[in-house]
């Protein structure tokens, strides 16, 4: 063949082998295969190729000028061609893959073609496990959980309280205090307290105890009695009587 034949020939199957590489690339990119180090590849081979065509090409044309001239010196032409076939070597080694990313590639191909050949998909970097995230406790707090008590319950009965802390750190309010008959006595003063008990034991909600104590001349007598339950997740709140002793 004559060198625009050959010339002709090359374009030619260097425009199907791009275009073929580039169908495939994509193809195993929009399917989740992995294809980063075979892109890398890929573009290696390109650039050797176009760089020996063209280091072909430039001696080729060199050997034709010297056929022609006989008369005429070709070290410059062939001290540009080696300067640029060493600045092209320079650069190809600083590109190459090494040991870790060919041996990255041929991982890679090998899942791509296993992967495949199961139907599925595959993402390039493999998914971290995702960690669990955690259940917001809206009402973890006490005090949060007692406001959501006095919302839905206790301020149908009382239109106001007050929170304290007594001197162990404990958590109670008072809704009420008063005086009124108790048992056929007149005046005998009282209060009624909700007092902060525990966290259950299924340990989902905060336990709160609600009592109205009179103070007889005999002796303090708790009426009755309460036990709250507020869900520290959901805010529900639901109540039980307690049993009290005089």
């Amino acid at each position: 063949m004559k060198k625009r034949e050959w010339t002709k020939v090359f374009l030619i199957l260097y425009g199907v082998l791009a275009a073929a590489g580039v169908t495939v690339l994509f193809l195993c990119k929009s399917r989740g295969y992995p294809c980063r180090q075979m892109a890398s590849a890929f573009g290696y081979l390109l650039l050797c190729l176009a760089g020996i065509y063209i280091g072909g090409l430039g001696i080729s044309n060199l050997i034709r000028y010297k056929v022609r001239y006989p008369d005429k010196s070709i070290a410059g032409g062939f001290t540009l061609l080696l300067f640029y076939g060493i600045a092209a070597v320079t650069a190809l080694g600083f590109t190459i893959p090494g040991k870790a990313e060919l041996q990255n590639l041929r991982t890679e191909i090998s899942n791509a073609v296993l992967l495949a050949g199961e139907g599925r998909s595959f993402t390039q970097e493999e998914e971290k496990p995702k960690e669990e995230p955690k259940q917001a406790v809206p009402y973890e707090k006490v005090e949060d959980a007692y406001g959501k008590l006095y919302e839905e319950v206790l301020s149908m009965y009382y239109p106001s309280c007050t929170m304290q802390y007594n001197a162990k750190g404990n958590f109670y309010a008072t809704m009420e205090e008063g005086i009124e008959t108790y048992q056929g006595t007149a005046d005998v003063p009282y209060e009624v307290t909700v007092v902060y008990d525990r966290v259950s034991d299924d340990g989902q909600s905060h336990m709160f105890i609600q009592y109205k104590i009179y103070s007889t001349s005999e002796g303090t007598v708790t009426d009755f009695g309460l036990r709250y339950y507020v869900n520290m997740y959901t805010g529900e709140v639901r109540a039980e009587e307690v049993p009290w002793g005089n």
